[in-house]
């Protein structure tokens, strides 16, 4: 018998409407090489220690103190992030944040950390300033010497120079494309609730700082 022949079956994907969704996004999860230097970007930060908690300053700033601010102390930071791997559907990335900083003012000695971030890169106002919002509550942190500041704000003034590294970080920039990009952000170490050699409490300084992408 005559016909046209069967077509074969197609496999329909889903992939949300950009004019909807408002982002974009790959379909699959999409790696990047740590060899290209175009998922690299450098730059550096600075900002004054705070006695604030750290649940304030994240979460509810309206509610922080001007007089919570310490320049007795302050960090002066290089800062690098490798993108590792892009989400399918959803504007989120991976990345890995690394930092080398040096303590000012009443306290001299250097600190490094390091930890895997969450970047979430899609907020409505993005036409106008492309803004993102960058986290990471599990890391490495650890430090030269003893900060007498940090050991004000732990249970019996007890603190290590090995401690839990909290990043949360808001990014500006011109475009999703610019070379540049500001950012605020708080620096936090601390026990994590006593995990971290037993130490309750921790430190923090909240800084602004710029980066910009290896092309």
């Amino acid at each position: 018998m005559g016909g046209a022949e069967p077509r074969a079956a197609e496999l329909v994907t889903y992939r949300p409407i950009e004019s909807v969704a408002g982002w974009t996004a790959p379909d699959s999860f999409q790696f990047f090489s740590p060899l290209e230097a175009k998922n690299w970007k450098l730059g550096g930060y600075a900002g004054p220690y705070n006695h604030g908690r750290l649940l304030y300053l994240a979460y509810m700033p309206w509610r922080t103190r001007l007089h919570d601010i310490d320049f007795a102390g302050a960090l002066l930071a290089f800062n690098a992030t490798y993108r590792v791997l892009d989400f399918p559907y959803l504007p989120i990335s991976i990345e890995l944040d690394g930092m080398i900083g040096a303590h000012v003012g009443q306290q001299g000695f250097a600190e490094f950390g390091m930890l895997p971030m969450f970047r979430w890169r899609w907020f409505p106002w993005n036409d106008w300033v492309y803004t993102t919002y960058r986290m990471g509550v599990i890391g490495a942190n650890y430090t030269t010497a003893i900060s007498r500041l940090e050991q004000g704000d732990t249970w019996h003034h007890r603190t290590t120079r090995f401690l839990n590294f909290y990043v949360s970080e808001f990014t500006f920039s011109s475009s999703e494309n610019s070379m540049w990009e500001a950012f605020a952000r708080i620096h936090h170490r601390s026990g994590a609730y006593g995990r971290v050699n037993g130490v309750h409490g921790g430190s923090n300084y909240v800084a602004i700082g710029a980066r910009f992408a290896l092309k």
